[in-house]
C-alpha cells in the first residue's frame, strides 16, 4: 500500500536522496522546498507519484 510522504527540502541534498528512495518503493510523494523549479525537477524526474510545491517552511506565511 502506497503511503502519502511529505518531504522538505526536496530539491536537492539528503532531501532529494529520500525522495528518490521512497519513490523507488512505491511511495506517493509531497515535495517541498524553497526553489519551486527544484522541487519540480525532482517531480518530473519521479514521475507521477510525486508532487512538488515551493514552500519555506520556516515561513508561516509561505505554508498557509
Amino acid at each position: 500500500m502506497s503511503r502519502k510522504i511529505v518531504i522538505t527540502g526536496a530539491g536537492v541534498g539528503l532531501g532529494r536522496a529520500i525522495a528518490r528512495r521512497l519513490a523507488a518503493d512505491g511511495e506517493t510523494l509531497i515535495l517541498l522546498g524553497r526553489t519551486q523549479s527544484k522541487v519540480q525537477a525532482v517531480a518530473d524526474e519521479l514521475g507521477g507519484s510525486a508532487i512538488a510545491f515551493g514552500c519555506d517552511v520556516a515561513n508561516p506565511d509561505s505554508v498557509r
